[in-house]
């Protein structure tokens, strides 16, 4: 149903949420996060994801295993913090609707290198 709404939202407001200036650029929030992963350092971040992930915070593990994976393509240890947060999400419910089971679970696949 959230994902329903969110639809609706979207057709209807568009692209411009009204939050942040940067919506009006082309700059993606994973940049910035990227930046952010390069100044603390990527074991220090990596260690921070994988503690969101057993604290049941999946969604705040994926976003920094995602910038630490913009900045090192193929570090083991954020590609097992996205298997286990994704398995994580399917868990909590991720398996009920079928194209958000369907996306974990390709995501499972994926960073289980």
């Amino acid at each position: 149903m959230a994902w329903g709404v969110r639809t609706i939202w979207e057709t209807y407001m568009g692209w411009f949420h009204l939050q942040s200036s940067t919506e009006l650029y082309a700059a993606q929030p994973i940049e910035a996060m990227g930046e952010l992963v390069q100044l603390i350092g990527v074991d220090v971040a990596c260690e921070r994801a994988e503690s969101l992930v057993s604290t049941d915070q999946p969604v705040l593990a994926v976003h920094i295993a995602e910038a630490i994976l913009l900045v090192e393509p193929n570090h083991e240890r954020a590609a097992a913090v996205m298997v286990a947060a994704h398995q994580a999400l399917l868990a909590q419910g991720g398996d009920v609707s079928f194209w958000e089971s369907g996306w974990l679970r390709h995501q499972i696949i994926k960073w289980s290198r």
